[in-house]
C-alpha cells in the first residue's frame, strides 16, 4: 500500500528524538482557527501540536517530515464530531415521545437539551483516545 498517493499528508518539524520516537511539532492550519470542534480535533490547544511518531526514516532534530495519520481513524474521528450528536439528539427525542409517551414539544426541548451530554460524552472518549494513543501516525519522508 502507498500512502503517500491515497492520504493528505501532513507536515511538521521534529522537535525532539527520544528512544525510537520522534516528536514531530505540527502547525494548525489556517481553518483551524475558528473551529468549534478543537477540543475533538488532531490538533489540540495552541497553535502548534506535538505528535510522538515512530522514528521510521531516523530523522534527526530540526528535519522536516512528511506524515499522515491513517484514513480510518480520521473518518472514526469525523464520525465521532459530525454523526453521533445528530444520532443522540434524534434518539433522545424518539425515547422521550415514543417510549416515555412525552409530548411533542417537550420531547423536542429534552433533544436539544441533550446535545450538551453527548459533547461529554464525546469528550470522554477523547480522553480515551489519548490514553491508548489510538491515533498512530506513520513518517512518509523527510522533505
Amino acid at each position: 500500500m502507498n500512502l503517500e498517493n491515497e492520504i493528505t499528508n501532513e507536515i511538521g518539524i521534529v522537535v525532539n528524538i527520544k528512544n525510537n520516537f520522534a516528536f514531530v511539532e505540527v502547525e494548525k492550519d489556517k481553518n483551524c482557527t475558528n473551529c468549534q470542534l478543537k477540543s475533538l480535533c488532531f490538533y489540540k490547544g495552541n497553535e502548534k501540536t506535538i505528535f510522538k511518531i515512530i522514528n521510521s526514516l531516523n530523522a534527526k532534530k530540526g528535519d522536516k517530515i512528511s506524515f499522515v495519520i491513517e484514513p480510518k481513524i480520521r473518518i472514526f474521528i469525523s464520525f465521532l464530531i459530525y454523526i453521533v450528536p445528530i444520532i443522540f439528539l434524534i434518539t433522545t427525542y424518539s425515547v422521550c415521545k415514543y417510549i416515555f409517551n412525552i409530548s411533542e414539544n417537550l420531547s423536542i426541548i429534552l433533544a436539544i437539551i441533550s446535545i450538551p451530554l453527548c459533547y461529554f460524552i464525546l469528550k470522554f472518549i477523547d480522553k480515551l483516545f489519548a490514553r491508548k494513543k489510538l491515533i498512530n501516525p506513520k513518517m512518509i519522508r523527510k522533505i
